[in-house]
């Protein structure tokens, strides 16, 4: 008999994939433009948008697909994904609003214009999505100062002689003309 070779097919996770053309737009974004993702909630289905505005008001959708399976969604494309939103952004909202019923929405801004909206969710999964972005925010480190408190403080009194020095010379030069003439 002859010898079959059997073809491995890789099996792509649709949910990989999409997170991946997630970070690929948040790596796009600019101070220029704003990128706004939307994940809508029903029990079947999870609708996602994401469009991309520009300061002229002109916008266009990115994507646009539908998931079924919702809970995956939010455990392998969004609970990643806004963990990924608050460390390349510095987010100045994390709102929950509550919607119809026990469902709640969530929405993260971030200070260039970016936004994340979740809709229709569970409140408890708002709640968890809401902390995750909290606490991402909260082990982002800080952009540092090339100068630390102590140097602050010397350079503000340096400052402060200098100041002095300049003032005391303008009061002489403005005091030697009356005592020569």
């Amino acid at each position: 008999m002859e010898d079959v070779e059997m073809l491995s097919i890789d099996a792509t996770d649709p949910h990989q994939e999409y997170q991946q053309e997630l970070l690929r737009f948040l790596k796009d974004a600019t101070k220029d433009n704003s990128i706004i993702y939307e994940f809508n909630f029903d029990a079947q289905y999870c609708y996602c948008k994401i469009t991309k505005y520009e300061i002229d008001g002109s916008h266009q959708i990115l994507d646009k697909k539908t998931f079924s399976k919702p809970e995956e969604v939010l455990i392998e494309i969004l609970e990643p994904f806004l963990k990924a939103f608050a460390n390349h952004n510095y987010i100045i909202i994390n709102s929950i609003t509550p919607n119809k019923e026990d469902k709640s929405n969530l929405k993260v801004i971030s200070d260039c214009n970016d936004m994340c909206n979740i809709m229709n969710l569970d409140e408890t999964d708002i709640v968890k999505l809401s902390e995750i972005v909290g606490q991402e925010k909260k082990n982002k480190k800080p952009v540092s100062s090339n100068l630390n408190n102590s140097e602050i403080g010397v350079g503000n009194v340096v400052a402060f002689i200098i100041s002095l020095i300049i003032v005391g010379v303008i009061i002489i030069g403005m005091l030697v003309p009356d005592f020569v003439g």
